[in-house]
């Protein structure tokens, strides 16, 4: 796989809508990447989370210091992500 190809694929994963900006944040990026390298490198996930698209991602500070990533999905996937969350 080149690194165009990659990139496009990664692109994918983020869902632009008139609410998100043009052009995905680094954590956005990197959220994607991750689902991505997910769908190719678990078989038995693939399935699931291959229709799995973000809105964004952002970093937050927690209690104590400690740093999160917030994750937006598509309303209508919440559930499909719900069921793969767990895993």
């Amino acid at each position: 796989m080149t690194a165009q190809t990659k990139i496009l694929q990664t692109a994918k994963k983020i869902l632009q809508t008139a609410n998100t900006p043009t052009t995905p944040n680094e954590t956005g990026l990197m959220v994607a990447q991750a689902i991505l390298d997910l769908e190719t490198n678990v078989p038995d996930l693939t399935a699931k989370i291959c229709p799995l698209q973000i809105s964004a991602a952002c970093k937050v500070e927690i209690k104590s210091g400690r740093k999160a990533i917030v994750i937006f999905v598509p309303v209508p996937q919440v559930k499909s992500l719900h069921k793969v969350q767990g895993r």
